[in-house]
């Protein structure tokens, strides 16, 4: 059996759905396999860190946007290699595809369209792109064959914004990359919160400018909490016009010498960040899957995170949980994590348990499972 996988979104940047397109493949090349697995790029697979094996082809064609790419060349190259079923993490199809698709959706796009518009920073080809979506989503939904979710959450999504039948729903939550893990070196550790002008800790949050981050918040709680005031907070993700937003905040709330705002990271300055981190903040509005709080409890990083949508599912009982409008709480939360040591030390245990409860091997035989049946129907 021939497996398609369309990786448009490892092609076009290394964030988000990228991560996780990019986290299958990797796994699937590792494992011993019956099926043939055809990877579909618009980038050289080289450049993007992937390698070939004996069960894995990489196949590549240019598209200039992705509506092009969905619509045309995702459609032909299937077609060419002959492919019985393919794994989408898109939540639009293409209209000339048959059913034999299974996709894999971490969250519904009206969220992402309503928080999008309510930043009022979304350009002309944004919104385009997210009426499209949201025209198109309802009927990807029923012409796709099967649908795996990362999260309970999105499965209730789907069923009860959309009337997706149950049966043709099944929860395969994501996992961490085997590269988190705790740094077991002191010396790197202080080496990176060094680097960070940070040799007491920080506490760690990452904005990307969607209204869901619910940065505001993380900022005021970290500004009320009674911890040490050595203890700075780095907030990464940032790219330079989220920066210039978040700058005003930080001056407001007295903090230009506790923040540090922090870019784009590569692969492994992501996982030293995180490692080195005494905390993780993620006071978040919405998450159909939370993969950075997952993340953070495999370096072994405390958490305190919202109560909302996906994220108590995620976390289990490993984190400190409140409702994400709870300034109070929040500040609770940072101040019972880095003023108790014995508390740290806990939360990392147990965070480190739930992490493990999450495998890429486990979600990746699940998806090929689901691509069988699909393709047998």
């Amino acid at each position: 059996m021939r497996i398609g996988i369309d990786a448009i979104h490892l092609s076009r940047n290394r964030k988000g759905i990228g991560r996780v397109e990019r986290s299958i493949i990797r796994t699937i090349a590792r494992m011993a396999h019956s099926h043939q697995y055809i990877v579909f790029l618009n980038s050289d697979y080289t450049s993007l860190g992937l390698k070939t094996s004996a069960a894995v082809t990489y196949a590549f064609a240019p598209a200039r946007n992705l509506l092009a790419w969905e619509q045309f060349q995702l459609p032909r190259l299937s077609r060419r290699y002959e492919v019985d079923c393919m794994l989408s993490l898109s939540d639009r199809i293409p209209w000339a595809r048959d059913g034999n698709v299974l996709m894999y959706l971490f969250e519904t796009p009206d969220y992402r369209a309503e928080m999008a518009l309510a930043a009022g920073s979304v350009g002309v080809y944004q919104r385009a792109s997210d009426f499209i979506t949201r025209m198109q989503f309802p009927y990807s939904l029923k012409r796709v064959r099967h649908i795996a979710v990362a999260s309970r959450s999105t499965g209730k999504d789907l069923i009860n914004r959309y009337r997706v039948p149950e049966r043709k729903i099944t929860v395969v939550p994501a996992a961490a990359d085997a590269q988190f893990g705790p740094q077991l070196d002191p010396a790197r550790r202080l080496q990176t919160r060094g680097s960070y002008s940070a040799p007491a800790g920080y506490v760690l949050h990452f904005a990307t400018g969607d209204l869901r981050d619910n940065t505001a918040a993380a900022l005021q709680a970290f500004a009320r909490a009674r911890i040490p005031s050595a203890m700075k907070m780095v907030v990464a993700g940032c790219a330079s016009s989220v920066m210039d937003k978040l700058k005003d905040d930080i001056i407001t709330l007295q903090l230009s010498e506790r923040v540090l705002l922090v870019g784009y990271l590569d692969e492994r300055g992501l996982v030293e960040l995180y490692q080195a981190a005494s905390a993780y903040l993620d006071p978040s509005l919405y998450e159909g899957f939370g993969l950075q709080v997952l993340e953070a409890m495999a370096c072994g990083v405390p958490v305190v995170c919202s109560n909302t949508t996906s994220l108590p599912e995620i976390v289990g009982d490993a984190a400190i949980t409140c409702d994400p409008d709870d300034l109070a709480a929040f500040s609770a939360g940072l101040e019972a994590v880095l003023n108790n040591p014995d508390r740290h030390a806990i939360m990392r245990t147990t965070g480190l348990r739930q992490a493990g409860n999450f495998s890429w091997q486990r979600t990746t035989r699940e998806l090929i499972r689901l691509c069988e049946l699909a393709a047998a129907r």
